[in-house]
């Protein structure tokens, strides 16, 4: 969760501070289209690629000119915390989003070596605030790259050769994940619980054995429980809450609760510092939710 629908980050990073265990800095989608995932990482990716050898840098420098990015690096600046969360494009969504405009590199080692040096790029800038910096890969469109496995296989053998400062890394997709995505050296995963419980139950053998591998070797599910359109939707807390319960129940043999985080699906979208305030709160029930009924 990154993604923010208000445009001024010294709004929304108090509520990071207050409500967030793991702090993020802030996606400003109010600022419009240069602060979505696609149209800044592959303006990133083609800017990169066309530069000289000389010229070329280190991928990522883009992120100093985003204004959430600068805000957060100065107000946690003395902060000293645990843990934060940076957030990228994942490699398969830059293919596809590079193929839909027909400038996608022959050679895939390109993208693997942008997306390597872009997550050493937040790991340098974001260490000095945290004991640990968690990166995590967006991949909405990773159902639709084959080649998608092995690009993630290729990019963290990098960043686990370069031993990017105890980095962790993520994988985020709110979309539909698939099983076998489980067996790759991801720290933690970030799903729907919806969308995850949709495709478990068509497959839910497979699902079980991923998840029992995945957990027994102490990595983390972040589990999308929460999204604030459910408020414009008029969802009640009690009927969301009693779906929540009993979902979670139907799952309990596969799902490790010690080792669960909860999460919204995706970014707020509230376009108000009224309307995140009343986003968090809710999604703070759900929290206390899940502590007292599973943990």
């Amino acid at each position: 969760m990154g993604g923010f629908g208000l445009s001024d980050p010294l709004e929304v990073l108090p509520f990071v501070a207050k409500h967030f265990d793991v702090a993020c800095w802030p996606e400003l989608l109010g600022l419009g289209v240069q602060e979505e995932l696609v149209p800044f990482w592959t303006a990133a990716f083609l800017k990169w690629e066309s530069a000289s050898q000389e010229e070329r840098g280190i991928a990522g420098r883009e992120l100093l000119e985003r204004p959430g990015f600068q805000a957060f690096l100065k107000f946690f600046q003395d902060a000293s915390l645990p843990t934060i969360k940076g957030q990228m494009i994942g490699p398969a969504t830059l293919l596809w989003a590079l193929r839909k405009r027909d400038s996608a590199p022959k050679d895939l080692a390109k993208v693997i070596e942008f997306v390597a040096q872009a997550y050493q790029f937040q790991v340098e800038h974001l260490s000095p605030l945290a004991s640990r910096v968690v990166v995590s890969l967006d991949e909405p469109c990773a159902f639709l790259v084959s080649e998608a496995g092995t690009m993630w296989e290729e990019v963290l053998s990098v960043i686990r050769y370069r031993q990017y400062h105890e980095g962790a890394t993520a994988l985020h997709c709110c979309g539909t994940p698939e099983a076998q995505w489980l067996s790759y050296d991801w720290d933690v995963v970030h799903f729907d619980f919806f969308e995850l419980v949709g495709t478990m139950e068509r497959n839910p053998h497979l699902w079980k054995d991923q998840w029992k591998q995945f957990f027994s070797e102490g990595r983390w599910f972040a589990a999308g429980l929460f999204s604030d359109t459910e408020l414009s939707k008029m969802v009640s807390s009690e009927d969301r809450s009693t779906t929540i319960v009993e979902e979670l129940s139907r799952w309990s043999e596969v799902i490790d609760f010690q080792q669960l985080m909860v999460s919204s699906s995706c970014g707020l979208s509230a376009k108000s510092a009224d309307q995140l305030a009343k986003s968090l709160e809710r999604l703070e029930e759900v929290q206390e939710l899940v502590q007292r009924n599973f943990l």
